[in-house]
C-alpha cells in the first residue's frame, strides 16, 4: 500500500479498493499515559480474577465493592 501511494493518485486508489480516502489518510495515536497505567492495573485484577467479568472488574477497578453475594455486588 505504502509503495502505491507514491505511483497512483490516493482518489483512485480508494476507489479500487472501496475503502473512504479517510482511511488512506488515518494514522493511529498512542494512547495517553494514564490509559497504559489503567490497563495495566485492569490486566493485574484479570489475572487475580480470572472468572470476573467486565462488570466486576471495573467495580474493583473503581473501588466501590465491598463483598459479592449470589445475587451480585454490594457496594
Amino acid at each position: 500500500m505504502k509503495a502505491l501511494k507514491g505511483a497512483y493518485p490516493l482518489r483512485l486508489l480508494s476507489r479500487v479498493l472501496r475503502v473512504p480516502r479517510s482511511t488512506l489518510y488515518y494514522r493511529p495515536q498512542d494512547p495517553p499515559p494514564e490509559e497504559a497505567a489503567l490497563r495495566e492495573r485492569l490486566r493485574a485484577l484479570a489475572a487475580a480474577w480470572p472468572r470476573y467479568g467486565y462488570r466486576r472488574l471495573t467495580a474493583l477497578l473503581r473501588g466501590k465493592v465491598s463483598r459479592w453475594g449470589r445475587s451480585g455486588c454490594a457496594p
